[in-house]
């Protein structure tokens, strides 16, 4: 693997830096575009998720959720091979490039790192929390609050942090009477 695709598993951290550019709402839509027009399965997750249901929390690269089938792996490749350094090009022909990973980290514009399962759960237990949220004209699938709330029950400070505000949103949504989505 070269410098551009980093596989990683667990709680790993990439091993090389990711570069001062933080992912924008235009790389966003951009992905969004291609992974759409692939018909690729897919959902929004970690900060900039966190971010679309009105949790503030910092971001610097887009964290998605992909259906791992083989027919939907060659979808989100395809889409961000689309991505202006095509750093996907070299899973081209993996059935599986999650084989022995359940993340891979593409260093793109946007840095985008795809996962097959979040938080220790598959895309077969999360997609019942997906939803689609409208971000000015264009339609983004992301997990619910309980979908990210499950997504964050690790060790990690910054999952603790997440899962007490998402913890929060829903209480405050549940003493309300409102059903969240």
């Amino acid at each position: 693997m070269g410098i551009d695709v980093e596989r990683m598993a667990g709680s790993d951290s990439p091993r090389h830096p990711i570069g001062p550019a933080r992912a924008t709402w235009d790389d966003l839509h951009l992905v969004a575009r291609h992974l759409d027009l692939e018909g690729a399965r897919w959902a929004l997750v970690g900060g900039l998720a966190l971010a679309v249901h009105g949790i503030p929390r910092s971001w610097h690269r887009l964290e998605m959720l992909v259906d791992p089938a083989v027919d939907n792996t060659a979808r989100w490749i395809a889409a961000l091979s689309r991505l202006p350094h095509a750093a996907a090009l070299e899973l081209l022909g993996e059935a599986d490039p999650f084989e022995n990973d359940e993340r891979i980290l593409l260093r793109d514009e946007p840095c985008v790192e795809v996962m097959s399962s979040a938080g220790g759960h598959s895309w077969a237990e999360l997609s019942p929390h997906l939803t689609a949220i409208d971000l000015g004209g264009f339609s983004v699938p992301v997990l619910d609050v309980q979908g990210l709330y499950l997504t964050k029950q690790g060790r990690r400070d910054r999952d603790r942090a997440d899962a007490f505000m998402l913890r929060t949103v829903l209480l405050t949504a549940s003493q309300d009477g409102l059903k969240l989505e």
